[in-house]
């Protein structure tokens, strides 16, 4: 979470949305640079004691991104697959020695999505929810989105954004072709049932095709 008061904007983090590559931009190129809110990257509330309301004329900018391509790219989280493979409760249940045995993107998809609604009891099942359920602990709209599919051309219309803008990529993940990832149906559908949220919220068509075109793949 980044917050800066003279340029009157926050940024919230959003796990798998390109949102380091943001941050390290913002943090490089304004001046003066945002506040780093101590807590964690992907705070969603200032920390205990700190005062702030919500003000009007304020930026609230966050990033958003195609349900199914991010939910490949949670795939290859390091954390998320340790937190997975070395929780005992996930091992112990049959979804978990199933990952356990092949760690397929099948599998973990499955394991999300039955873990996924209203839990919160393993780090990796907030973290790989949808876009819309993360921002719904944010106490203020957002104002600005940033498509991951867009992300340079939607900085730049920030009205504090002067010039070109040039995002280095950051734990960029295997990046096969996305319909490999979605040949079985199941998959597919409990994919598609996950970001319900994301499609209803952000008007993300909920089609493979549709993930697909934003990646500049055929289907």
């Amino acid at each position: 979470m980044l917050l800066d008061e003279q340029k009157r904007f926050i940024f919230i983090s959003v796990p798998r949305t390109g949102c380091r590559s943001v941050h390290n931009w913002f943090k490089e190129n304004l001046d003066p640079s945002p506040i780093s809110m101590r807590g964690g990257f992907h705070r969603t509330r200032p920390p205990k004691g700190r005062k702030y309301e919500p003000r009007r004329g304020w930026l609230y900018v966050a990033g958003i991104r195609h349900p199914l391509d991010r939910l490949v790219s949670f795939f290859y989280v390091p954390e998320l697959r340790h937190d997975i493979i070395t929780n005992e409760r996930i091992v112990q249940m049959e979804l978990g020695r199933q990952f356990l045995e092949d760690q397929s993107f099948d599998n973990f998809v499955r394991l999300v999505a039955e873990r996924h609604p209203e839990s919160k009891h393993f780090n990796y099942t907030w973290a790989a929810c949808p876009v819309a359920k993360f921002l719904s602990r944010v106490e203020y709209p957002m104002t600005n989105l940033l498509r991951f599919e867009t992300l340079e051309q939607d900085i730049r219309v920030l009205p504090f954004v002067k010039g070109a803008v040039r995002l280095d990529p950051v734990g960029t993940s295997e990046r096969r072709p996305l319909v490999d990832y979605y040949r079985n149906d199941e998959t597919l559908q409990l994919a598609l049932d996950w970001g319900r949220l994301d499609f209803e919220k952000f008007a993300y068509e909920p089609s493979l095709e549709a993930a697909c075109a934003l990646r500049g793949e055929l289907c």
